[in-house]
């Protein structure tokens, strides 16, 4: 289906523990890396097309997980 035959994209927040676990469900389903937990400060929501979920998006805080990248570098 073509992006432009998409019904308006709907993003919600995951906010409860619940849609926590279910998140953490769905992407180790069928992330092709399995969960994995998002470091630090983390937002993250489902995003809905036609009432139907479509996709999944997880932002962490990567850069608080650089010390020993920076150390390795110098």
């Amino acid at each position: 289906m073509p992006v432009g035959a998409l019904a308006p994209l709907v993003f919600q927040r995951v906010r409860t523990s619940g849609d926590s676990r279910l998140w953490n469900e769905y992407i180790q389903r069928y992330h092709y890396l399995g969960y994995t937990p998002l470091p630090g400060a983390q937002l993250r929501y489902r995003v809905y097309s036609a009432g139907q979920p479509i996709a999944l998006l997880g932002f962490g805080a990567a850069a608080w997980m650089s010390a020993p990248r920076d150390r390795y570098i110098g």
